[in-house]
């Protein structure tokens, strides 16, 4: 009983107040852009280079606006002035680009 307390009164605490946005660079399959869609956040833009998560993305949520390519080619627009930067940066110990350490 507590916890559904606790949930309710971080859902009131977290739940933005006016139209906030959020723009996202290494969206992957988007998990983190879900959470800030569910609290109310208007998705400005979804940056990705992996075509399979581009892909997932695009049927799974077709009015993102899904950016394919590599964040270091992404310029973002004038219009684009989010609240919130959101960057899921891969963990270089579990990515397939780096180095796998078992002990990351």
């Amino acid at each position: 009983m507590a916890s559904k307390e606790l949930l309710r009164t971080t859902r009131q605490m977290v739940t933005p107040k006016g139209d906030f946005s959020v723009l996202s660079l290494f969206t992957g399959g988007g998990g983190l852009d879900l959470g800030f869609e569910a609290e109310g956040f208007h998705q400005l833009g979804a940056v990705e280079l992996d075509a399979w998560c581009v892909e997932t993305l695009r049927q799974n949520r077709p009015h993102w606006r899904v950016i394919h390519g590599d964040m270091r080619q992404y310029e973002p627009t004038k219009v684009e002035r989010p609240d919130v930067l959101l960057a899921g940066i891969p963990c270089q110990g579990f990515s397939l680009g780096g180095n796998r350490d078992e002990d990351d």
